[in-house]
């Protein structure tokens, strides 16, 4: 599928103290899609593929996954994706991230607005969200086989939490999802850690949802963790022009049903598009 693509440019961009590896297909507005915490750039394949013949599409692995060195110095996440933007070209783009991609996005759409054309907020969470002890127990054993170092049993673990979804049946989820996903994942397990861990905005964004200016699409899968599903009321109720789709998905909602997320990504931003151009705001006399 890939190989009907439009070409494909590729390189590292420079950040402050490291690089992001990043690919770039197609023309015209920009898509940037930024990845979760179990994944890399390559969980956009589908999303590349379908857009890609109308847009620019960029996907990039955050520093730690995939072909990004991890980082020796003090950094923000979604500073890199500006600095990444910059890089680019890019002034303005329709921002998508899921789970650890979609905070920052979201810590984006605060820190530089009128960089946002729309927003994407795909089985995100928030603070202010809180999870059942049955999702907190399957956590504890997942971060107790990573400190005991058995990366296998913390990856499956792993896999039944985001990909399968708590207290659903192995399989219920794809089998290509899930392989796909513990490749990703068991690579991110192995990565060695950077020197400083990647600093949060501050005040945190669960306080600042108000001043999203950006048009949102919030989604969730309805199999996905406690707090992911609770986190997308607070985000759809928060965030001014919000709205929230709820899917028969796990955590991986754009792999597990990639048809389904590109249509819903594609009305909406036909929809942005058709609103009327954003007017600056007046400027008072000298």
């Amino acid at each position: 599928m890939r190989d009907e693509l439009p070409e494909t440019t590729h390189g590292l961009a420079p950040v402050t103290g490291g690089t992001l590896y990043y690919e770039s297909t197609g023309e015209g507005p920009s898509i940037v899609f930024t990845h979760a915490g179990v994944a890399d750039h390559t969980m956009w394949d589908e999303q590349v593929a379908a857009f890609a013949g109308q847009f620019r599409v960029v996907t990039y692995d955050m520093r730690g996954f995939g072909r990004s060195p991890n980082s020796s110095e003090l950094y923000a996440r979604h500073t890199d994706l500006a600095q990444l933007m910059a890089h680019l070209g890019i002034e303005r783009a329709h921002v998508v991230g899921l789970s650890y991609g979609a905070r920052v996005s979201l810590e984006f759409a605060l820190e530089h607005p009128g960089r946002v054309a729309s927003l994407v907020l795909a089985a995100a969470h928030t603070a202010a969200a809180t999870s059942t002890p049955g999702d907190d127990l399957l956590e504890k054993a997942i971060d107790d086989a990573c400190d005991s170092g058995d990366l296998d049993r913390a990856n499956e673990l792993e896999l039944r939490l985001w990909v399968d979804g708590p207290g659903q049946t192995t399989g219920r989820a794809p089998a290509s999802v899930r392989q796909r996903v513990s490749a990703m994942n068991r690579a991110a397990l192995e990565a060695p850690e950077g020197e400083h861990p990647a600093e949060s905005l501050k005040p945190p964004p669960d306080e600042r949802l108000g001043d999203v200016r950006a048009q949102t699409l919030v989604l969730a899968g309805e199999f996905d963790v406690s707090v992911c599903v609770a986190s997308a009321d607070i985000l759809a109720a928060g965030i001014p022009n919000a709205r929230k789709v709820v899917l028969p998905t796990a955590h991986m909602i754009n792999m597990e049903l990639p048809a389904r997320f590109n249509e819903l990504l594609r009305e909406f931003v036909g929809a942005v598009a058709a609103l009327p151009a954003p007017t600056a705001p007046v400027q008072p006399p000298p």
